[in-house]
């Protein structure tokens, strides 16, 4: 290989590098931008399928954290494709792991699982085959599995192999989500706090987040509500201008729960947070089923009919009068329903109502 080749995938290589330290720190558009010109440059070459391969992780990583799941999966199934040409084990594993999560958080938790499986009984590299395990053991407390979580902590337990650092923090948020499910909670906030000041430390805010939303959990367990809250508030906080959805969505209906108990909370802080957290509750919600029952719990009271009638006009650019007079009704009606729906929906104009109402499949 030429020299100037060896200096155009150094160079590659370094920047892969800095937009992976990017993706850490949250600033996504600045790791995106970055992918980006890895690909421009390694697209097309054989030499630097590696390249393109880490590049298409990285923006399935990204798309999975602004919870854009079609993209996330189209990017991982691209990784994989480029890791089996490459017989690279780490993207194929990586990869492979990324398309596990959107699978469960599609629904398909037992195809994720399966999935799971024979990539342990495939993997050879002792810590790829323990990241395996640490994510299996993380599916397995989504579900409830709690029997099959404390056994692979015994089996970390038992191991005294160094790990990667990245590796022993997911595998320690993992144990605090055991031991907080356990009620021993003490223990767990020990365990969060110090990789919630380590993460601070070294700009890792996606770890930050986590940890503070954890600690959330954990207080709420013992009754902490005031903790709880301000520890919930401080993730969102840090979350909302960086775009992280799955760090939440992804623990499930207790998250839900704690979130919208919050939002009179958040409402009195920026409009951009309060529409972030709107947005979150949508994500979380499963609108079809939601809006056809109305006595399940859903992240906003339910419109009427008629308010639903009023919202798909109003979305499809209408006035209030075109609006009244489509529905045989007095322009004053209107302004009432209008302002029902605004309360229900937690938004402040129309603008808003038709962003929440694209999110919740109501139009």
């Amino acid at each position: 290989m030429s020299g100037a080749a060896l200096n155009i995938q150094g160079v590659l290589a370094a920047t892969g590098w800095l937009a992976d330290v990017y993706v850490r720190q949250g600033e996504f558009d600045q790791a995106i931008q970055l992918y980006q010109q890895v690909q421009q440059v390694a697209v097309g070459s054989e030499d630097m399928l590696d390249d393109q391969g880490t590049t298409a992780l990285g923006l399935s990583t990204i798309a999975y954290e602004r919870n854009d799941l079609d993209a996330a999966e189209r990017e991982a199934t691209r990784a994989l494709e480029l890791g089996t040409r490459r017989a690279n084990d780490q993207l194929m594993v990586h990869a492979t792991l990324m398309l596990a999560r959107v699978l469960h958080a599609r629904g398909n938790t037992a195809e994720a699982q399966e999935k799971l499986r024979a990539l342990v009984a495939q993997t050879r590299q002792l810590h790829l085959v323990q990241e395996v395990l640490a994510y299996q053991a993380r599916l397995a407390l989504m579900v409830g599995d709690t029997e099959a979580v404390h056994s692979w902590y015994v089996s970390i337990a038992q191991r005294a192999t160094d790990l990667p650092r990245m590796l022993q923090e997911r595998q320690d948020l993992i144990v605090a989500r055991m031991l907080i499910k356990d009620e021993k909670v003490d223990a767990a906030q020990e365990l969060l706090e110090r990789w919630r000041a380590d993460a601070q430390q070294h700009g890792r805010t996606s770890s930050e987040v986590e940890t503070l939303a954890l600690k959330a959990l954990a207080y709420a367990v013992q009754s902490r509500e005031t903790q709880a809250g301000k520890a919930l508030v401080r993730a969102l906080t840090i979350a909302y201008s960086k775009g992280y959805q799955r760090l939440f969505l992804d623990e499930g209906e207790k998250m839900r729960s704690m979130i919208y108990d919050l939002r009179i909370r958040i409402e009195e802080q920026s409009p951009r947070l309060r529409d972030y957290v709107t947005k979150l509750l949508a994500a979380f919600a499963n609108p079809k089923s939601e809006i056809l029952n109305p006595k399940s719990e859903f992240p906003f009271e339910p419109l009427s009919p008629q308010e639903q009638r009023v919202l798909r006009l109003l979305a499809a650019g209408m006035s209030n009068p075109e609006i009244a007079r489509e529905l045989v009704v007095s322009t004053n009606t209107i302004k009432t329903q209008l302002q029902s729906i605004y309360r229900k929906l937690n938004v402040s104009n129309r603008d808003e109502a038709r962003e929440v109402a694209r999110q919740l499949n109501l139009l």
